[in-house]
């Protein structure tokens, strides 16, 4: 029952980066098959690098969409894509960034005498 408990509270504690691991291979996925079928010539190994170019901004620009519906659908996309991608890797470089932060913030605050939260009553 320990171990259990454990594995429980360490899925709990990683809630916050599966949720948007999970929604970004998810929008990654529905990227890919939309593609795959607006674009004629297109395979869903193709999709999917065109997708992962697109959200990760790069854009390498050797594969455009070619039909009306998927030029529409690209602008829709991208537009949505920025904050998806972009909350999702907060997300998941939370904890890198978070402890490194916690340290500097408190060494910081005792450190400079204006930054400090003193009640100079």
């Amino acid at each position: 029952m320990a171990l259990f408990a454990r594995v429980y509270d360490t899925i709990l504690s990683y809630k916050g980066w599966l949720l948007s691991f999970v929604i970004w291979i998810v929008y990654s996925l529905v990227g890919m098959v939309a593609y795959a079928l607006l674009e004629p010539s297109w395979s869903y190994t193709q999709s999917f690098y065109f997708v992962f170019t697109q959200i990760s901004t790069v854009g390498y620009g050797c594969m455009a969409p070619s039909t009306t519906g998927s030029r529409v659908f690209t602008m829709f996309y991208i537009v949505v894509s920025v904050p998806i991608v972009s909350g999702a890797l907060a997300e998941v470089f939370r904890p890198c960034v978070e402890g490194p932060y916690r340290k500097l913030d408190a060494s910081l605050f005792q450190k400079l005498w204006f930054l400090r939260d003193d009640d100079d009553e």
